[in-house]
Parts: C-alpha cells; sequence; structure tokens
C-alpha cells in the first residue's frame, strides 16, 4: 500500500515538474530574447516536447491506483480463506 502511494506521488510529481519547466522555458527565452534583442521572438522556438514525461507520469499514477485497489481485495480474499478452512475444519466430520 505504501509503495503504491509513492507510486501515485511520483507521477504526480513528474507531471508538476514538466509542467513548470514547460511554462518557464518559454518564458526564459523571452527574456534572452530580449537581452539579446536580436531576430524575432516565437514562443514556438521555446515550447518543449515533454510528452514522454507526461506518459510516465500517468502510468506511475496508474500502476500506483492499481495496486491500491488489489490490496484491499487481496486481504478480503485471504479473510475468505481462512473462513474456508475454519468451516472445513469445523465441518469434517459430517
Amino acid at each position: 500500500m505504501i509503495l503504491s502511494v509513492v507510486s501515485i506521488l511520483v507521477g504526480v510529481l513528474i507531471i508538476t515538474v514538466s509542467k513548470l519547466v514547460e511554462a518557464f522555458t518559454v518564458k526564459l527565452g523571452f527574456a534572452a530574447y530580449q537581452a539579446a534583442a536580436a531576430g524575432s521572438y516565437t514562443p514556438d522556438n521555446y515550447a518543449l516536447d515533454l510528452s514522454l514525461n507526461y506518459w510516465l507520469g500517468a502510468l506511475c499514477i496508474i500502476v500506483g491506483a492499481i495496486f491500491a485497489l488489489l490490496d484491499p481485495i487481496k486481504s478480503y480474499m485471504n479473510k475468505i480463506k481462512a473462513m474456508n478452512r475454519e468451516f472445513d475444519q469445523q465441518n469434517k466430520d459430517v
């Protein structure tokens, strides 16, 4: 359960940092253009393709959510198995 929460947090952190880097790169490009005062500024020149980061973050979130959901199901199944063993022991002679 702890590792699934950590995986979800890592995914959120990856996506958040990627968004921040993407936003600040365009702003830093504009500041560099203003300092150099050469050529023409277009934000497309400073746009980054961080789609792999977004996919990796989403994958971490999805895997963490799946494992977080499987943990209660696994414990419930173990309780059912224990109850079946107890029932079999009680009704062995019948």
